[in-house]
């Protein structure tokens, strides 16, 4: 009986990892990618999967100047639909297609400060500098996600408003 226990408590699990694999197959098909195009960036949120995501919405982006390490917070999102800048977290879409949502991000401050500075430029140049981006959107299957980077997708269960 001991053997028939620890057997079905095993395929339980195993069932329970197959179910979250299924469940993260679309959140792992949606990705973001950094362009810069000199001092201007742009966050590119590229759905690669057959079916749209809803309520994209961006929760931050930072600049790390890979020189010196700092961390410049984007106070400002504007997405293709925005009637303007947003502060993030912002909804920049109400439905991705499969295909590409492009937004620019804008309005450097230091990390932890709101104060925009405007002159900032990283001390290895625009195209050294990293993005860390944390985004969240909901799939096909009304299940809401969250990535940061390229990191795989975490499920958000309980969400707090913004």
């Amino acid at each position: 009986m001991g053997v028939a226990l620890w057997v079905a408590v095993r395929e339980g699990k195993q069932r329970d990892v197959e179910r979250r694999d299924a469940e993260a197959a679309q959140a792992r098909l949606v990705l973001s990618h950094h362009l810069q195009l000199g001092s201007e960036t742009r966050l590119r949120i590229l759905n690669h999967g057959a079916s749209p995501v809803l309520e994209v919405e961006v929760r931050s982006v930072a600049l790390v100047d890979q020189r010196t390490n700092q961390r410049m917070i984007a106070t400002r999102v504007t997405g293709p639909n925005s009637k303007g800048p947003l502060e993030p977290p912002a909804l920049v879409d109400l439905v991705l297609s499969p295909g590409t949502l492009t937004c620019t991000v804008e309005g450097w401050a230091p990390e932890g400060t709101t104060a925009v500075d405007d002159a900032w430029e990283p001390a290895g140049g625009w195209y050294e500098a990293e993005l860390d981006c944390v985004y969240r959107f909901t799939d096909a299957a009304g299940l809401r996600w969250e990535r940061w980077n390229r990191q795989l997708p975490k499920r958000i269960i309980d969400e707090q408003p913004a």
